[in-house]
């Protein structure tokens, strides 16, 4: 992927977002700082890491048990299998499927998060031909982006591998997407871009048009300004640590791709050894 070759770009960027937010989240920066519950004192580093591992699984099943029935009662709904509906209450359903659609994704979230965090989490590396990981993953990400009026565009060479977990890079790229295209404006434009790094390495970012992160933002679970976007980064991340690898986020980006439009809002950088 060729940067920079858009320095007037940047400079739009910088008059319109002048404080810049860069942090580069490794996959040794954990959520061990927080205060542990029950204490008024800061806990440190190792305290009570199974502990919080288990609340956080706990609560993610409290979450997913009443969410079952309230999804099957919705396919119902939209089936007419309890009865037909009025384009108004049609369109009430429409709104409360997205929401309820956001809710299960933070749930799945929530609970991959808390495997990460007990360490159960291991991971199965194989060749994958990582563009076509990406453009797979932005097909099922399709329906998401059309609903919000946002589209995808793609910067791939025409063939990549890399050895890794298909199931976890997919994960990983599938949330840092999901939040892209939820912070991006109705009409806006994201980017997928994979290109390969000096010393055997491989980037894999996502640049977006939304309002970016807050440069006071800090820690691994990190806002764009609105809440719910922390947590899939945080998964994102433990995955391209669990790669040997890092992710990276700058708002506004420091450089632009070589793409027909400006992203000044976030790029969030998967970087990771390729073998």
């Amino acid at each position: 992927m060729h940067s920079g070759s858009r320095p007037r770009a940047h400079d739009e960027c910088r008059r319109t977002r002048p404080r810049a937010y860069s942090r580069a989240v490794s996959s040794n920066d954990a959520l061990q700082d927080a205060p542990t519950a029950g204490t008024d004192e800061p806990a440190r580093p190792g305290r009570s890491f199974a502990s919080r591992a288990d609340l956080l699984q706990n609560l993610a099943q409290e979450l997913a048990t009443p969410l079952t029935p309230l999804l099957g009662y919705l396919k119902m709904l939209r089936d007419g299998r309890l009865g037909e509906l009025t384009p108004r209450q049609r369109q009430a359903l429409d709104a409360m499927n997205v929401s309820v659609d956001r809710l299960r994704h933070s749930v799945d979230e929530l609970t991959d998060f808390a495997a990460f965090e007990a360490g159960r989490i291991s991971l199965e590396l194989s060749p994958l031909d990582l563009v076509e990981l990406v453009r797979s993953v932005v097909r099922a990400a399709d329906d998401h982006a059309r609903s919000r009026h946002v589209r995808i565009e793609l910067l791939l060479p025409s063939g990549l591998e890399v050895s890794g977990d298909g199931a976890k890079l997919t994960q990983a790229l599938a949330s840092v997407l999901h939040n892209a295209v939820r912070f991006s404006p109705h009409g806006g434009h994201v980017l997928v871009a994979v290109s390969e790094l000096p010393r055997q390495r491989v980037v894999l970012e996502v640049l977006d048009q939304g309002p970016g992160m807050p440069q006071e933002s800090s820690g691994p679970s990190i806002g764009k300004g609105t809440a719910g976007t922390g947590l899939g980064l945080a998964v994102a991340r433990r995955i391209a640590g669990a790669h040997g690898g890092e992710l990276f986020i700058e708002s506004p980006p420091k450089e632009q791709p070589d793409a027909r439009h400006l992203f000044c809002g976030t790029r969030v950088r998967l970087v990771w050894p390729r073998a």
